[in-house]
């Protein structure tokens, strides 16, 4: 059966095994993962304690796709592509409309820096996977919501005065800023374009690194140097108007 089957195991609520466990098994054809993987994989979890749910386990196709921890995977012909979970979007978009339609009469540099935590941990948890497209429609339904929410905030001003009060010129960018003085310097609160986030592919941890063995703790320190980097270019690049960027 070596070869016929691949497992990977993914280990939530802080890496705790015997509490929720979630795994994915793929398969050469549903014969095998059915009659000779399940069997072993309820042997294996029932020795430890454990019970294979039936009401989520599922058997799909690899062109229908699935939905794994907030991703979709799914084969498109001959590509594979993971994709952020529609269901985990449109929960997304209903706690960030939540949060501006109560949040009306707030400071706005205060409700412009909740708006932009929420959505920068959003981009960040996503930006490795094919997430480009779905950003953008995220800042096409974060724009509408904010232009609500300027008519809601000030309901006997004219879309002119909104728009001249909260969409600043930014290089070539029109874009939704407000003002504020800290330290008696007036600093710009602009908001966070999901999109802008670029989008940087994962580098895989090598199969026999393991962080606890001294032989490896280089390796490991190379790579926090490199997410360390990665988020300061990150700050350099959002901070430069877009016709600026150079990728």
């Amino acid at each position: 059966m070596k070869g016929d089957f691949h497992v990977r195991f993914c280990e939530s609520l802080r890496g705790k095994f015997p509490r929720a466990t979630r795994l994915v098994i793929t398969g050469a054809n549903p014969k095998i993962l059915t009659e000779q993987v399940r069997p072993v994989v309820k042997s294996f979890f029932g020795v430890r304690g454990l019970q294979l749910s039936e009401e989520k386990t599922h058997l799909r196709h690899i062109e229908e796709g699935f939905d794994f921890l907030g991703f979709n995977v799914r084969k498109y012909k001959q590509k594979l592509l993971i994709t952020p979970s529609r269901a985990k979007v449109a929960s997304f978009m209903k706690r960030i409309r939540d949060y501006i339609k109560s949040n009306i009469a707030i400071q706005v540099d205060r409700f412009l820096r909740g708006l932009n935590s929420r959505l920068r941990g959003f981009a960040n948890f996503y930006r490795h996977v094919v997430s480009k497209k779905t950003f953008s429609e995220i800042d096409q339904c974060v724009y509408q919501l904010l232009r609500n929410w300027m008519h809601r905030r000030h309901r006997n001003k004219t879309h002119a005065w909104c728009k001249q009060r909260y969409i600043k010129r930014w290089g070539t960018r029109w874009q939704f800023a407000v003002s504020t003085v800290k330290d008696g310097k007036v600093k710009p609160v602009r908001l966070f374009k999901v999109s802008d986030l670029p989008i940087i592919r994962h580098i895989k941890i090598k199969g026999k690194a393991h962080p606890y063995n001294p032989i490896y703790a280089e390796y490991f320190e190379q790579r926090r140097c490199r997410q360390w980097q990665r988020r300061m270019m990150d700050g350099k690049f959002l901070a430069i108007p877009a016709m600026q960027r150079i990728i």
